[in-house]
């Protein structure tokens, strides 16, 4: 034992090696996104860019507007996203006219990344068709009342009293329509990929009454600043069709709303 001491004391006073480990490495900074909106001009085959057009990155609650060269950064990305919605309103109706629903590798876009998709050309809207029919409902009329929305993003319509809905301006890309009535079975069509300008009748499909009961619901959720930090003490305000509720962050911005009836709702 004491020469293995002394050969010890030997190593540490010729040549002293640190043996502490390094501390561990924080979390990775807020990623970003970025590119150019593009067009192609009206009657010509040119290409250019798109101002003013809304990008969101769905799923984070992040948007910005691009400048006047088409140009768009996102930052502040602090969780993995898989798409990203472009809405260009040409014509200044209030109505968007060129759109893009873009697939994103999700591997790639989140925390500590700083990516680039390039140019991406916005197309004319596609149009979507259909026919929801409630099973208890025997007559052609009374199906008036049906949610028809796109989880993916801000689209909704509702059905007519023969149960037909249409979508008039959803974005080029792949999404899901689903449908939401109370009382009944929700359905949905996944993957329904559009192209530009196509119009599009989906298959009439039927609502099943829910035969089991309903329980009351929580949406739970993080409301977050632009730097990535926490949003304390901010109203958060759920709306649904039979009911309204605001509840406030704490102070790392979580929120939760308890014993809400089913139903669709918007957060603001």
């Amino acid at each position: 034992t004491a020469v293995r001491f002394a050969a010890l004391t030997v190593l540490c006073t010729t040549a002293c090696i640190d043996l502490r480990l390094p501390d561990p490495p924080g979390p990775p900074a807020p990623g970003s996104i970025s590119g150019r909106a593009t067009m192609v001009a009206p009657g010509q085959t040119r290409v250019i860019p798109v101002p003013n057009a809304r990008v969101e990155l769905l799923g984070t609650g992040l948007t910005t507007t691009t400048d006047s060269s088409g140009f768009f950064r996102i930052s502040g990305v602090v969780r993995e996203a898989k798409q990203l919605l472009f809405r260009a309103d040409i014509d200044l109706d209030g109505h968007a006219d060129r759109q893009k629903l873009l697939a994103l590798d999700a591997t790639r876009v989140g925390p500590g990344k700083q990516i680039s998709v390039g140019d991406v050309l916005l197309s004319e809207n596609a149009t979507v068709r259909g026919q929801v029919l409630l099973e208890d409902v025997s007559t052609a009329r009374g199906h008036a009342g049906t949610l028809a929305f796109v989880p993916e993003g801000p689209f909704t319509a509702t059905t007519s009293d023969d149960g037909s809905f249409t979508f008039s301006e959803l974005p080029e890309g792949t999404l899901s329509i689903a449908f939401f009535r109370q009382g009944y079975r929700t359905r949905s069509f996944d993957a329904v990929t559009l192209s530009s300008g196509q119009a599009l009748t989906l298959t009439t499909i039927t609502l099943r009454r829910e035969t089991s009961p309903q329980e009351p619901v929580t949406i739970t959720g993080r409301v977050r600043l632009d730097d990535g930090g926490p949003a304390p003490a901010t109203t958060v305000t759920l709306t649904s069709m039979a009911e309204r509720r605001e509840v406030l962050t704490g102070l790392d911005g979580r929120f939760e709303a308890t014993g809400l009836m089913p139903g669709l709702f918007s957060l603001v």
